[in-house]
């Protein structure tokens, strides 16, 4: 594998010490995942295009949750930016970030992208429908911002055929997916695979072997081969043994 181009991009959703769902976070667990990530021998960049030479790191984190707001304060501390994705219809919704919230998150040097409008299933819709989930996500940050998006996560990771080029059609430049693996420049924009950070995918090493070794653990790979070959039910409930770690 090649380390001198290999970028990790991990993939974080609630940060809470309420932890309800298997992909939240508690801040203990986040502040250790940080001081992690600034000790890692790769730069920290703000997003997917062309980066400088070396192993990078991308920091994402999904549904622009109220907690993201300390998150991203925490970052900028460390000198650090991620990219945050935003469902647009739920700025401003209990639970959720704030529009001045997430103004002030793209003035301290963090990247806005979208997570859609209705943050739905992307997979089913009809041509059209896509196209206007795209087009209202990125007609709202736009005039939110003063900047169109350039980044795109499709909620829950599903996607849809027809979306990189609703995307391209819209001005977004790269999507991350919710497929586990390590980037690289040279391959597709519209499927960057990520690492999920997690309780467990902490716990269980994977987080900090990636970011040490630049490729993906073996038995993350092997977890990910076997969810992905189920039938996606039975893919949920392997999803929830490997993420559902004891609160």
């Amino acid at each position: 594998m090649r380390k001198a181009d290999a970028i990790c991009v991990f993939t974080l959703h609630r940060v809470t010490d309420a932890r309800l769902r298997v992909h939240d976070l508690s801040w203990p667990s986040f502040r250790r995942f940080l001081r992690d990530v600034e000790r890692a021998p790769g730069a920290v960049i703000p997003g997917f295009e062309p980066h400088s030479t070396g192993p990078s790191i991308v920091l994402t984190f999904d549904d622009a949750t109220a907690g993201h707001k300390a998150a991203a304060a925490a970052l900028r501390a460390a000198g650090l930016s991620g990219v945050f994705f935003v469902p647009t219809s739920r700025i401003g919704a209990v639970g959720h970030l704030t529009a001045g919230e997430i103004e002030e998150l793209a003035g301290s040097g963090h990247a806005i992208g979208s997570h859609a409008d209705r943050h739905v299933p992307l997979a089913t819709l009809t041509a059209g429908e896509l196209d206007r989930e795209v087009e209202r996500s990125s007609v709202q940050l736009s005039d939110l911002l003063g900047v169109a998006p350039r980044y795109f996560a499709p909620p829950g990771g599903v996607a849809n055929p027809r979306l990189p080029s609703a995307l391209e059609k819209h001005g977004f430049v790269a999507s991350r997916s919710m497929r586990w693996g390590i980037h690289r420049p040279d391959r597709d924009p519209w499927d960057i695979p990520c690492i999920p950070v997690t309780e467990v995918t902490l716990a269980r090493g994977w987080v900090h072997s990636a970011m040490t070794d630049w490729e993906l653990p073996h038995a993350m790979r092997a977890a990910w081969l076997l969810k992905r070959g189920l039938p996606r039910p039975v893919a949920g409930a392997v999803r929830r043994a490997i993420h559902g770690a004891a609160r």
